[in-house]
């Protein structure tokens, strides 16, 4: 064996594994998917980080099968020679490879068929890939160095290891290519965030353009109607299905198109101008304030996403500051959005809601907020009061439902474990298979309990939902008043309540 490796033998199946094709293309897909992982865990969100993970998938699809076949015919040639750190090295990186490209699978098939990841596959995915590198590494190092023998074939090898390693530079520049052009010609959508030509934007001296409502945006100016719209999106996707499906005759959905709401912002129009319905617009509808549709001269003073989708799934998760001064006192972001959001076809679909599975931090980040759990999030817009601007009088508190709970026997002070907040009676747990399913930032729940907070919000009215002939109003409607008699089931309370 020993003058097997000495000689001409060994020498030559060097030579062929450098040109070996087969290995030629493992190592250029090895080193542009490891680089392209790397970026995609390392570098903010950005276009740029999620074009990589989709090339870096299609990639990765395209590599297992090559690697497969020249990994086991690489471990076959040099089974017979002796265990070196080399080989030890090349055992480790093998290894770290193949639970690597496991995991991988696995998150590319929950990417594409199911409604998330599971994390801590992705963990493993992460942490092999920096296990491949530190053995991959120190593997190809020894390699490298190791002095040919010297005569003609030593010059030989050199040649051929300069012609493997420009091959797999070369490869991994090419796939790169498209990553940049995609990056430079394909970003999220624009927005339009800017307020008709004609907008009043100062109604009220020393008062933003959205007074009199205290609602305002993360920049202070307009947000494009499309960034806060689309509910029917979460609710299509397979994801957020049933949340969408309890939303939809909720009074959050139909804030903006409830006939009372209308008729009242239809005479407060026509007494007092236009623009003093920005300051219902802040709770009841603020895609249409947002976007600019609260002014002189317009004759529909809700917007159609506006008046379809009240409170929307993104303009309640997208709120990132409030205050308990109520009348709206909030402010809105604006989410930044996939590169395939917002975009029409079923490619564009597919791709946008596999980019929110398999990448789904900056989803979670910007729509899900501790912050929504507190009473003090529902009071921007559950506590009211009117002032001299909209009453020419001065200031008259109205509708309080913050300040009379926090004067409640629900509120203890003293004892919070034997307080009810508001997300505990109007949006019970119910039994979920919901992405957003477990919660372990709320006091009594657990990451897997397999539940969701109801985003019906009972306890509203029960007759808005059937005058408009909402989607699955009548059952909303008979569960209402199952709350109102007391007959609806809270476990999680029952022990507080008294």
């Amino acid at each position: 064996m020993a003058k097997s490796q000495n000689g001409t033998d060994w020498q030559a199946r060097r030579v062929s594994g450098w040109h070996d094709l087969l290995g030629r293309w493992t190592s250029g897909l090895s080193l542009f998917l490891t680089l392209s992982g790397l970026a995609i865990f390392a570098l903010p969100f950005s276009a740029f980080t999620q074009h990589s993970l989709l090339l870096h998938t299609a990639l990765g699809i395209i590599f297992l099968p090559v690697a497969a076949v020249y990994l086991t015919r690489h471990i076959i040639n040099w089974l017979g020679f002796p265990l070196t750190h080399i080989k030890f090295t090349g055992y480790a990186a093998g290894l770290m490879l193949l639970v690597c490209s496991i995991s991988g699978v696995w998150l590319t098939v929950e990417g594409a068929l199911g409604t998330r990841i599971t994390y801590a596959v992705r963990t493993v995915h992460i942490v092999t890939t920096f296990g491949l590198v530190l053995f991959l590494v120190p593997h190809l190092v020894a390699v490298f160095m190791r002095k040919a023998a010297l005569d003609a074939d030593g010059s030989t090898v050199r040649a051929a290891r300069g012609s493997w390693s420009r091959f797999s530079l070369g490869s991994t520049t090419l796939a790169t290519i498209p990553l940049i052009l995609l990056t430079l010609g394909l970003t999220a959508v624009p927005f339009n965030n800017e307020f008709p030509e004609d907008y009043e934007q100062s109604p009220y001296e020393g008062a933003g353009p959205f007074s009199p409502s205290l609602a305002t945006t993360h920049t202070g100016g307009a947000l494009d109607a499309r960034s806060l719209g689309d509910s029917a999106s979460c609710g299509t996707s397979g994801c957020h299905d049933q949340i969408y499906a309890e939303w939809q005759p909720s009074a959050h959905r139909y804030a903006s198109m409830d006939a009372g709401f209308q008729k009242i912002q239809s005479v407060m129009a026509s007494q007092n101008g236009p623009v003093t319905t920005r300051y219902c617009g802040g709770c009841h509808d603020p895609i249409s304030l947002f976007s600019g549709t609260k002014n002189i001269g317009v004759d529909n003073l809700t917007s159609l996403s506006g008046y379809n989708e009240g409170i929307s799934c993104v303009s309640c998760h997208a709120v990132e500051a409030t205050d308990v001064q109520g009348n709206a006192n909030y402010v809105m972001a604006q989410p930044k959005r996939y590169v395939w959001e917002l975009r029409d076809g079923p490619v564009a679909g597919f791709l946008a809601k596999f980019l929110i599975r398999t990448y789904p931090d900056h989803h979670v980040a910007t729509l899900s907020r501790r912050m929504f759990k507190t009473p003090e999030f529902c009071a921007a817009c559950h506590k009211q009061f009117i002032d001299e601007e909209v009453n020419d009088v001065g200031w008259v508190q109205l509708q309080n439902q913050y300040d009379n709970w926090r004067a409640s026997r629900w509120h203890n002070e003293e004892d919070p474990e034997r307080t009810i907040e508001c997300r505990e009676c109007h949006m019970p747990l119910v039994d979920s298979t919901d992405p957003a399913a477990g919660d372990e930032a709320d006091f009594n729940r657990t990451a897997n309990d397999g539940k969701h907070r109801s985003h019906r919000f009972l306890g509203a009215n029960q007759y808005i939902p059937l005058l408009h002939k909402l989607e699955g109003a009548e059952e909303h409607v008979a569960m209402i008043e199952d709350w109102l008699r007391g007959d609806f089931e809270i476990p999680e309370i029952a022990d507080r309540w008294r």
